[in-house]
């Protein structure tokens, strides 16, 4: 993830063995082994993801003797992902580090976890799924209809979106009435003809856009002609198709990635118009900060007298041998293998960029130990050192055989992206809503616009509008004009319809229908509050006549408090600077409204949100006032 960071230069990522976090905050991510730590309060950026690779910070409501992921929530984090029972050290059940890079391309906090974690039955993900901190939102405005228009037969529609940046063209633009989605008014995919071109290293490579493309689908066909033998054999650079995207390797290990060139474009073609578009992230390769390693064991039950050596070949052909023998204090296994692991490290001849060190000792028991031998520099180049261990007969040892560090190889190559888009930098658009389809009174236009790559960022536009098809009407009145109640209190409505004979009024709100009155203009309903739950709900009414029209009411949204609300209270108020104070209940939004005269018009000044019950004070920040009446209203 350090290098796919770098490459796309989203974000910084560093690898640290740093045991706390307090000279380190405030964080955009964090990733530990640790099974206990301390984790202070701000630690974090807001929508950031912390994780500890432990067997049970999974465990929320238990003890567990390991930190519990809650610790990193309760710090600032956005989300967290912990295990719940013993996962051993199975790499798929914990979040790849990837998690990161996924988040920077702006998928939310749900999408880059779940595109990292390969075995997530035996854990949980906590936090705010839709943070999305690293999206690029466009930019849009209704053109038609107007706010609270009032709409017959087929009416007009219009929109304008701009993409946030070239980057992030815009693929697709929905249209959803009442949260439903309702019709799609423009679709810009991959078009037959456009020509993707790659310059790699000198060799050209295009390819033309064949009929029913996808960016996935285009992807793996591109790379495929990147790995060409005729190709890749002049290039040394092998391709990776993931998702909307190419990975692309050096497979030349003495070539820095500062002398491996790359440039990507694309144009119409045979085309009208160009839709797909390829991008190089790096105009050079970016050469990775992994060092080559390979790991080791020893095995057996070591006597006196038994011995271990590390033999190094270094990249210039000198052999350095280190060795440690079990003499004059008998030592077990694992304690001859830490003084070899001294022995190494401590050596001059393997100190320099040329070297290697053994790192990730780790005695199972006193007759069974793993570690990693280490390369001193990053790349495939100092990966090609060479290492063998041998030991006395007793022991059984590996790598037995002269060996280069490059397990992860993969991880050690110079690397660069390719990433593909489809779209158009704005997306201007007009049709017609057919409202006949729809009942009579307040629906709720949302326009959305897709970004044009697998990230698929939203961008919202809202709108209220009226249908207005027939004579039909219908009202809603809540027990609750102030638009909140305590979870203690029952919610009465009362609704009316007509003109004409009324076959039926539903009364909706949070989970459906919530009552149900039949052949009546008018109606009352009654729902205990604590029915719905605390949170803010929408209630509304929808009427159907006799002769089968049907009209919808705008919703009311009532906030439920566990908490009551009070009507009245006091409000204090003293001037330079003018400040209003007054007691507050936890879940509720008071609004400061200001008038010129007592008689008003008022107007809002700000809505204050209380957090938890207590005074609130707010500072009227206007130059201009030095007079003026003010209401506090809560809802």
């Amino acid at each position: 993830v350090l290098l796919d960071l770098a490459v796309d230069g989203r974000r910084t990522a560093y690898r640290t063995n740093s045991d706390q976090t307090l000279s380190l905050a405030p964080l955009a991510g964090f990733q530990t082994g640790l099974a206990t730590l301390t984790v202070s309060a701000g630690t974090f950026d807001p929508g950031a993801v912390a994780d500890s690779l432990t067997s049970y910070a999974g465990l929320l409501f238990e003890p567990s003797g390991q930190t519990s992921l809650l610790e990193f929530i309760h710090a600032g984090a956005a989300g967290s992902y912990g295990t719940v029972e013993e996962p051993c050290n199975y790499l798929e059940k914990f979040p790849d580090p990837l998690v990161y890079f996924y988040q920077a391309r702006g998928f939310t906090l749900a999408e880059a976890y779940y595109q990292s974690l390969q075995s997530p039955a035996q854990g949980l993900i906590v936090g705010e799924p839709l943070a999305a901190p690293y999206a690029r939102r466009a930019a849009g405005a209704w053109l038609s209809p107007t706010t609270n228009q009032a709409l017959a037969g087929a009416a007009p529609l219009a929109l304008e979106f701009q993409a946030a940046c070239p980057a992030h063209p815009l693929e697709r633009l929905d249209l959803y009435v009442d949260d439903r989605w309702h019709q799609t008014l423009a679709h810009l995919g991959p078009t037959q003809g456009n020509v993707l071109r790659v310059v790699l290293n000198g060799v050209a490579v295009d390819w033309t856009v064949p009929a029913q493309a996808s960016l996935r689908s285009l992807a793996t066909e591109l790379a495929q002609a990147l790995n060409a033998r005729s190709v890749s054999n002049r290039t040394r650079v092998w391709a990776i198709p993931t998702g909307d995207r190419i990975e692309l390797q050096s497979t030349d290990p003495v070539r820095a990635g500062a002398d491996l060139t790359l440039s990507a474009a694309s144009e119409a073609g045979a085309a009208t118009a160009c839709t797909v578009f390829l991008a190089a992230s790096q105009s050079r390769f970016v050469d990775s900060p992994a060092r080559g390693s390979r790991s080791g064991t020893v095995q057996g039950v070591s006597q006196s007298g038994d011995w271990l050596q590390l033999a190094v070949t270094k990249t210039n052909g000198v052999e350095v041998l280190v060795a440690v023998t079990n003499s004059a204090v008998l030592l077990t296994t694992a304690e001859l293998t830490f003084q070899l692991a001294q022995a190494v490290n401590g050596s001059p001849l393997l100190q320099g960029v040329d070297g290697l060190a053994i790192e990730d000792v780790f005695a199972e028991s006193s007759q069974s130990i793993s570690f990693r031998l280490v390369a001193r520099a990053p790349g495939p180049m100092a990966a090609a050192i060479q290492a063998r261990l041998s030991a006395s007969p007793a022991l059984s040892v590996s790598p037995a055989t002269s060996s280069a560090l490059d397990e992860n190889l993969t991880d050690l190559r110079p690397r660069n992206h390719l990433t593909l888009t489809c779209g158009a930098a704005s997306l201007a658009v007009s049709g017609l809503l057919d409202t006949s389809s729809l009942a009579d009174g307040w629906h709720e236009l949302e326009a959305v616009a897709f970004e044009g790559s697998h990230v698929r960022t939203q961008t919202r536009l809202s709108r209220w509008v009226q249908a207005q098809n027939s004579s039909l009407t219908a009202t809603l009145a809540s027990s609750a004009p102030l638009g909140a109640a305590s979870l203690g209190d029952v919610l009465r409505f009362t609704a009316s319809a007509g003109p004409g004979p009324v076959a039926s009024i539903e009364l909706f709100s949070t989970g459906g229908a919530w009552g149900t009155v039949t052949n009546t203009s008018a109606a009352e309903f009654a729902i205990p509050a604590s029915n719905l739950g605390a949170g803010l709900h929408p209630f509304w009414v929808l009427a159907t006549a006799a002769d089968g029209q049907r009209y919808q009411t705008r919703p009311q949204r009532i906030r439920l408090s566990a908490a009551p609300l009070a009507t009245a209270f006091p409000v204090s108020i003293r001037s330079q600077p003018i400040a209003l104070a007054w007691p507050a209940v936890a879940g509720h939004v008071y609004d400061v409204l200001r008038a010129a005269t007592v008689s008003g018009p008022f107007a809002v000044r700000a809505s204050v949100p209380a957090s938890q019950t207590e005074w609130l004070e707010w500072i009227d920040p206007s130059p201009d006032a030095l007079q003026g009446f003010y209401r506090v209203v809560a809802r």
